[in-house]
């Protein structure tokens, strides 16, 4: 695909709870031909200086029976895939079930970490429940 037809590059951050965060990214890393679909999952360490856990993290992460554990459970499969345009658009259709649950930043480059600190610090649109 030319870079005229190239499909547009994303990245989103969902606020899960005031410690969790679940990115959904479709980019180019690097000096890659192609762009490559990914997610993750962070938890802050206490004072939010730092990862507690990060990165390939969300089946620990993710609460259960949630919006994102569904999307995550949906998408794993092309984790690292290049995305035709029927399936990019596929993503951002339930990547939209996602803005309306979460708190979200959005952006076409990467996000930085004070920004989702700031995310994480908001009221969570609804609360996380789970079982200790």
């Amino acid at each position: 695909m030319n870079k005229k037809n190239e499909l547009p590059t994303v990245h989103f951050c969902f606020q899960l709870s005031k410690s969790i965060v679940f990115e959904v990214s479709y980019y180019r890393c690097g000096n890659n031909k192609n762009k490559y679909f990914t997610t993750s999952a962070a938890l802050f360490n206490r004072p939010k200086t730092d990862w507690n856990q990060c990165g390939q993290a969300q089946k620990s992460l993710l609460p259960p029976f949630t919006k994102a554990m569904n999307f995550f459970n949906k998408w794993d499969k092309l984790h690292l895939e290049d995305l035709s345009k029927t399936k990019y658009s596929e993503m951002i259709q339930d990547i939209a079930i996602l803005k309306d649950k979460y708190n979200f930043i959005e952006s076409d480059t990467n996000i930085i970490f004070n920004d989702i600190k700031t995310l994480s610090k908001l009221t969570p649109k609804r609360f996380i429940k789970t079982i200790a």
